[in-house]
């Protein structure tokens, strides 16, 4: 009970805090714009982000060692499961990284919290970032947990380490589909901030 009484105060906070980034940016000309979506959908759009991302990276391993591809699933499975559960906590926190990199207040602007419904951590920032700065925040994790690991893994055909970086990719699916909800404005007088409580961000446009 005390856990969920603290979530919410935390949540009313956030709420009190975009209504007070829509009042500044709304003064400098900014109007905004809702881009967000449904777990539903970031659930979905694995499909067209991360999942095929990871099949193309199945095959590239598939073709540059063929006859020993099968070796790729005698991994150490529990030791596999073990760091891909520590490196849920490691892709939150990259996202806090990539927020501080571009924030005013530094970690002040950045918060972690926990969904007690999908037991799951979660960060998000209270400032409202240009988009260069918002996307590498988003695609912080995956580049580190994600990309590196699979290419080096790849590379160097190193089983455990290419498996790794599969799910990192795969589990950054709902920051890919964040990615190409915001492609249209690169290159323009924008701002984004995180929805304090959906999947997705508020774009501030002139």
């Amino acid at each position: 009970m005390a856990k969920e009484r603290a979530q919410s105060k935390e949540m009313q906070e956030r709420l009190e805090n975009i209504e007070h980034v829509k009042e500044q940016l709304a003064a400098e000309g900014y109007q905004s714009t809702d881009k967000t979506f449904s777990a539903l959908t970031a659930n979905l759009m694995m499909f067209a982000t991360g999942i095929p991302i990871s099949v193309l990276l199945f095959i590239l391993y598939y073709l540059m060692h063929r006859e020993r591809f099968l070796a790729l699933f005698e991994c150490r499975w529990w030791l596999f499961f073990l760091v891909i559960g520590l490196s849920v906590p490691v892709h939150e926190f990259l996202h806090g990284v990539g927020f501080v990199r571009a924030c005013r207040e530094k970690w002040k602007s950045v918060g972690f919290g926990f969904h007690l419904t999908s037991l799951m951590p979660y960060c998000y920032c209270r400032e409202a970032l240009s988009i260069g700065s918002y996307l590498f925040a988003v695609l912080l994790p995956c580049t580190v947990l994600g990309v590196i690991p699979s290419v080096i893994g790849l590379a160097a055909e190193i089983p455990m380490l290419f498996l790794f970086g599969i799910y990192g990719i795969v589990i950054a699916s709902g920051d890919l589909t964040i990615v190409l909800f915001l492609l249209r404005y690169i290159g323009r007088d924008v701002r984004i901030f995180d929805h304090p409580s959906k999947c997705g961000s508020i774009v501030f446009h002139k």
